[in-house]
């Protein structure tokens, strides 16, 4: 088996998907959930959300362990069951008024308290209420079955239950209402047998025509759209699977890039400010750990995770320089996922960046008039490399699709080459 060393150890965990915090230097303003109240009123009509009264439905603040089951639930389509039948939990701390879905909930091994008299009354987390949600529709994570419950944002991104606008660090009532309503848009269950909207239309929590009224399919779109950001979708192919990725970009950030002077000269210092640049930081570290965790939970070797990586990026388009450019225009790594694409320079910068966020050591590999990456390899793997310092850096070629790592261009083997090590 080949491997791929690391520079440094990295984290394994996914503590973001991009888009779903604030974008650094690009933050929005404080949280307005104006958009979540009319989802909110959907839900309601649907009899899944309530609020705590009939005109407040208390978005800004973090939900409790016993609402977030409650709303389990009813996506659960149980709510009628708990709630006329008799059911008995252990618990000393749970409200009168959620007794019966937490007896429910117990009894039919949904959850478990924190302890043996308590059930927990403080804040549900994103992780918890992702983790439902994926329970409801047929996921377990029963010996990490399907995800993990401590980590199941990888998986509900895939799903399609993570929409950008979701804040995952300060969870709020208002990420409920949007994690439950992107649930029940075109949402199948893991068996594929239907969709969760269709399995509460047959459990006749809501009827097909009551859905049709209110629903608005692919509202965190347009919402996205309407508030300033570009939604990139991204599909490629690696290790036998068919990836997808989806990327809210603030178009200020595309705007602030595109006023940055490009300095005819970036060849001589490596490109290094493209790679060092600091304000996409959290969309790259975002990516980056998508990839990580992906390859921890599927049990992908280093080289594996890398190839990742590198195919993502190799699915991006060839898009070369403007004709009327009298020298390379290299992009910045953000600009060019907003282009879909982007010459061998921007390419590379972007590969790069990913690599050294994933913690395995890498180079720019600069030619006369072509660019790719160096990847820090052992001894053993197999392919061309450059040494550098004493260390193997092996090529990846990044303009067109299926080049592996240590495989090399026949016009570029006698090429004398740069290495800008990261």
């Amino acid at each position: 088996m080949k491997k791929i060393r690391t520079v440094f150890c990295v984290l394994l965990c996914l503590a973001i998907l991009a888009g779903a915090l604030s974008v650094g230097a690009f933050a929005a303003e404080p949280r307005d959930t104006s958009f979540e109240e009319g989802l909110a009123s959907d839900l309601k009509a649907l009899r899944l959300f309530r609020g705590v009264s009939d005109t407040d439905f208390d978005l800004n603040r973090a939900p409790t362990r016993v609402e977030a089951l409650v709303m389990l639930v009813r996506i659960l389509g149980k709510e009628d069951e708990a709630l006329n039948g008799e059911w008995s939990h252990p618990f000393t701390d749970v409200p009168e008024w959620a007794g019966s879905y937490v007896g429910y909930a117990y009894q039919t091994g949904l959850t478990n308290g924190s302890s043996a008299t308590e059930f927990g009354t403080g804040p549900a987390s994103a992780a918890m209420y992702l983790t439902f949600i994926l329970r409801a529709l047929g996921y377990s994570d029963a010996g990490g079955e399907d995800f993990t419950w401590d980590n199941p944002f990888i998986l509900a991104y895939y799903v399609g239950i993570l929409p950008g606008c979701v804040d995952v660090d300060a969870f709020l009532r208002a990420d409920v209402v949007s994690v439950s309503y992107a649930a029940l848009d075109g949402v199948y269950l893991k068996d594929g047998s239907t969709s969760l909207a269709g399995k509460l239309v047959a459990s006749g929590v809501f009827t097909q025509g009551e859905y049709d009224a209110v629903f608005r399919p692919g509202i965190f779109t347009d919402y996205a759209e309407a508030n300033g950001y570009s939604v990139m979708k991204y599909e490629w192919d690696a290790l036998g699977t068919t990836w997808q990725y989806e990327l809210w970009i603030p178009l200020e950030a595309i705007e602030y890039y595109k006023q940055i002077p490009r300095d005819p000269y970036s060849i001589l210092s490596g490109y290094t400010s493209y790679v060092y640049d600091t304000e996409d930081d959290e969309f790259i570290s975002s990516i980056a750990r998508t990839f990580a965790e992906a390859a921890a939970r599927d049990g992908y070797s280093d080289d594996e995770a890398v190839l990742l990586a590198v195919r993502f990026v190799q699915s991006l388009a060839y898009l070369p320089d403007d004709d009327a450019l009298e020298y390379d225009y290299p992009k910045y790594p953000l600009e060019t996922l907003y282009d879909l694409g982007g010459d061998c320079e921007d390419s590379s910068i972007l590969l790069v960046s990913l690599l050294r966020e994933m913690g395995y050591g890498c180079c720019l590999v600069e030619f006369y008039d072509h660019m790719g990456v160096g990847v820090l390899g052992d001894d053993y793997l197999d392919g061309w490399y450059y040494t550098y310092n004493g260390l193997k850096y092996y090529f990846i070629e990044t303009t067109g699709y299926g080049w592996d790592i240590g495989e090399m261009p026949d016009e570029l083997t006698y090429m004398t080459a740069n290495i800008w090590p990261f």
